[in-house]
C-alpha cells in the first residue's frame, strides 16, 4: 500500500511504495558516497555481478551479449584502424614486401594470399606488435600466414 511522503531537503512530495524515501535525493547521496569511496564502491559493484553471474546465469549472458561485448568489438576495431592510418606503409610498400619474401610465409614457408591495402594489410604480420608499441611502417611488416600470426597473437 502506497504512504505519503514528502523529502525535507528538496521539498519533492508525493506516493512512495517501500522506503519512504526521495529518489532524485538518494540519487544524489549514492553518488557522492561512490565518489568518496571508490574502493568500497567498486567492491560492492564486484560482489554485486558475481551474485548476478551465479544466480541469474541466463540473464547475466544476455546482458553481456546485448551491451558489452558489440561495443567493446567495436571500438578495438576502431582503435585499430586509427592506428593503421598513422603508418607510413602504401600499396606499393606491401607488393615489395611480399616480392621480397618470394610471396611465402616468413615463418613456416607456406604460399600466402594477402590483401595489399594499407588499412587492412591480412596476410602480414607486424614484427613489433601494436600493443608492444610497434608502428605501422615498412620495417615492421613481413609476411605471414594466418596460421602463424594467430599462433604468435
Amino acid at each position: 500500500m502506497p504512504t505519503y511522503f514528502e523529502c525535507k531537503k528538496c521539498g519533492w512530495s508525493g506516493n512512495v511504495n517501500g522506503r519512504p524515501r526521495c529518489l532524485a535525493c538518494y540519487r544524489r547521496r549514492v553518488r557522492e558516497w561512490r565518489s568518496r569511496n571508490p574502493d568500497k564502491a567498486r567492491e560492492q559493484r564486484s560482489r554485486y555481478d558475481k551474485k548476478f553471474r551465479e544466480e541469474r546465469p541466463e540473464e547475466y549472458r544476455a546482458k553481456r551479449r546485448k551491451y558489452y561485448l558489440p561495443q567493446t568489438a567495436k571500438r578495438a576495431r576502431q582503435r585499430r584502424v586509427e592506428w593503421l592510418k598513422q603508418g607510413t606503409v602504401t600499396n606499393h610498400d606491401l607488393i615489395e614486401i611480399f616480392e621480397l619474401y618470394s610471396k611465402r610465409c616468413v615463418y613456416c614457408g607456406v604460399d600466402v594470399n594477402p590483401r595489399f591495402t594499407p588499412n587492412d594489410p591480412r596476410g602480414f604480420d607486424h614484427v613489433k606488435s601494436r600493443a608492444q608499441g610497434g608502428k605501422h611502417e615498412r620495417e615492421n611488416i613481413v609476411p605471414c600466414c594466418r596460421r602463424c600470426n594467430e599462433l604468435k597473437g
